[in-house]
């Protein structure tokens, strides 16, 4: 089944939900698993050791993931639960193929949505995850609300 047949059955099940009305970014789209638990939010941050930016533990707080169009536009999110965070980034190596990011999601289509942390670094890349290393890092933004933004108003990887 494709990605987007996928996606048609699960809009179909349950009614999309939009959350963080305050940020300016249509959900319509966009199925959102409930908040995080208080201690799925400790255990993120001490197990990035504080490595992951406040506006997304915010909104993850608010929403624990969930995929589906951000916008009016083709941009697709794959946003990975808190709790998953740790052995997916440990699953993928992230830290032997790409040091100081933390993966926290995907387009659906192979790219890879990373926190660059380090020095001097933008906040959020992309990079696609068949060739993953820094040199294939693509800035997307200085903040996550920034990266959502930026999604659904149309951001291609592809044109960068």
């Amino acid at each position: 089944m494709s990605l987007v047949s996928r996606a048609k059955t699960m809009f179909g099940k349950r009614r999309p939900v939009a959350v963080a009305p305050d940020v300016g970014i249509d959900f319509s789209r966009f199925i959102f698993r409930p908040g995080a638990s208080r201690d799925d939010l400790t255990d993120a941050v001490h197990q990035f050791r504080g490595k992951l930016p406040r506006d997304y533990l915010d909104f993850m707080a608010a929403a624990n993931g969930g995929e589906g169009w951000v916008g009016p536009t083709r941009n697709f999110l794959i946003l990975w639960r808190l709790i998953d965070l740790w052995s997916l980034n440990r699953c993928y190596q992230i830290d032997i193929f790409a040091p100081g990011l933390i993966i926290f999601g995907s387009s659906g289509w192979g790219d890879a949505y990373a926190f660059d942390r380090r020095p001097g670094a933008p906040l959020v890349v992309t990079m696609p995850f068949a060739e993953m290393k820094l040199e294939n890092v693509t800035p997307v933004s200085t903040t996550f609300l920034g990266f959502l933004k930026a999604l659904s108003e149309g951001w291609d990887a592809n044109a960068e």
